[in-house]
């Protein structure tokens, strides 16, 4: 499993923080406070990882049948939407799209298929009761609505809470985590290598005209 991202995510996160503090526009007690958050975060991520493998078993045979994946965020949880939709297409080798949760409302809705699936991040706590609207609107559309939360009390079992109580703006390298599972262990179960003889010439030929 990518360990690029969130190692990557990290490294902005603490640049900023670094920099702010330097520049005197960041408050010492506050970077204090987001160093302790993210050690919590580094500590909780075995925990966290071992969750997100139960949510996949729970799910794992929707996951393998999936014919399109769309994942929707907004503010700090649009970026591991992106990285969300980027690793399912390049790993399993299905269609992905993503989108921005309210313009996804205005168009990309309309597409969705009963075979297709809706990965939603709940990260944002001024979002959290636009996203559930949507998330409990999206049931009309498919049964395949993937709830990817910090907010606990959801027992559907499509829903994966992650539990740890910090900052939102630190909790993309979390939310980046289930993406980077099941895209792992659904390759893994069902063979599949989307890396095809025509990628890998495709792939060779722009490196070629790059050089």
């Amino acid at each position: 499993v990518c360990r690029g991202v969130p190692t990557s995510t990290l490294y902005f996160i603490l640049f900023a923080l670094e920099a702010g503090v330097k520049k005197g526009v960041y408050p010492k007690d506050s970077y204090k406070k987001r160093m302790k958050e993210i050690e919590t975060i580094i500590h909780e991520m075995p925990r966290i990882r071992e969750k997100i493998d139960g949510w996949y078993d729970a799910n794992k045979e929707e996951l393998w049948s999936m014919k399109r994946a769309m994942t929707v965020g907004i503010g700090p949880s649009f970026g591991p939407a992106i990285e969300g939709a980027l690793k399912m297409e390049e790993t399993i080798g299905i269609p992905s799209n993503v989108y921005e949760t309210e313009e996804f409302l205005h168009g990309p809705v309309y597409e969705i298929k009963k075979d297709n699936a809706v990965f939603l991040l709940d990260m944002d706590d001024k979002m959290h009761d636009r996203v559930m609207m949507i998330y409990e609107g999206l049931h009309q559309l498919t049964d395949r609505v993937y709830l990817i939360t910090r907010h606990p009390g959801n027992s559907d079992k499509r829903v994966m809470t992650i539990d740890v109580d910090t900052c939102s703006l630190l909790l993309p390298m979390l939310f980046v985590m289930p993406f980077q599972i099941l895209s792992s262990r659904v390759c893994d179960d069902c063979r599949i290598n989307a890396i095809t003889v025509y990628n890998y010439r495709f792939s060779q030929a722009i490196k070629t005209k790059a050089n």
